[in-house]
């Protein structure tokens, strides 16, 4: 997320950018490796955070009636988050269990088929708008929660 946060700021140069790439490219090869290195393990142990998603859900509840509109929205963005961590990691479980089928065509058609399944379930997560929120000037603790949450 860094990466991210310094390709938005106002003022980079290209040069920045350049090397900020660079830097993102490395770290990517060095994650990729790591998995690769004990990929039986991260297929056999990959982390869905269910248990995080539903204690949310469930707090989210709880706020909605007790009338904590940003609380209740922190809590969202965040079951958003732990979803979108959990879509990436299954889809990277099944693209390494994929790299054991002999043929290079049938592992291409099964990385097609989990990316584009990924890319729709990201989708239907991401498919919000909080630029309102964003922009609220308001001093709520909660609110400032909330939009940490949502960058």
């Amino acid at each position: 997320m860094s990466y991210v946060y310094q390709m938005n700021e106002n003022n980079i140069t290209k040069e920045q950018i350049e090397e900020i790439l660079s830097e993102q490219n490395d770290s990517y090869k060095e994650a990729i490796s790591q998995i690769m290195s004990n990929k039986s393990n991260f297929v056999k142990y990959t982390k869905s955070y269910d248990n995080e998603i539903f204690a949310l859900k469930k707090i989210i509840k709880i706020n909605k009636r007790a009338g904590n509109r940003y609380a209740a929205m922190r809590d969202e963005v965040l079951v958003k988050s732990y979803s979108l961590i959990s879509s990436q990691n299954k889809m990277l479980s099944d693209v390494l269990s994929a790299l054991d089928h002999t043929s290079s065509t049938e592992y291409t058609e099964e990385l097609n088929k989990y990316v584009i399944e990924n890319q729709l379930q990201n989708q239907e997560i991401i498919d919000v708008n909080y630029s309102k929120t964003l922009e609220l000037e308001l001093t709520s603790k909660t609110l400032k929660q909330a939009k940490q949450s949502i960058k």
